[in-house]
């Protein structure tokens, strides 16, 4: 994340939870952002803005953010579907009678 997108990231939260926040807190969450990729935290922010009443702790950001990755991981390494072969008609019939005699 760029520091100008960390700054909008802290004017948003600023504008969901009006609460005084210090100079110096803002400028770890701003150097601590900018380790992380935008459009995750913007999208934990949005979900936090539906649950916090107060500014969010450092831990519940990541926490969000951490689910979004591990998320979008598994969705790019889920295993592909295995190829179905079909047997002919005639075939599948006859492996039908096989085991048909073979039971009684």
């Amino acid at each position: 994340m760029t520091p100008d997108e960390a700054d909008k990231v802290l004017f948003t939260m600023a504008a969901m939870w009006p609460a005084k926040v210090d100079d110096a807190t803002i400028a770890i969450w701003r150097n601590r952002l900018q380790r992380h990729d935008f459009t995750h935290v913007i999208n934990t922010i949005d979900k936090l803005a539906d649950q916090a009443r107060w500014w969010p702790s450092w831990a519940d950001v990541i926490e969000g953010v951490t689910a979004q990755k591990r998320a979008e991981h598994a969705a790019r390494s889920a295993l592909p579907p295995v190829p179905v072969e079909r047997m002919p008609l005639p075939e599948v019939r006859a492996a039908i009678a096989e085991a048909r005699a073979a039971l009684r």
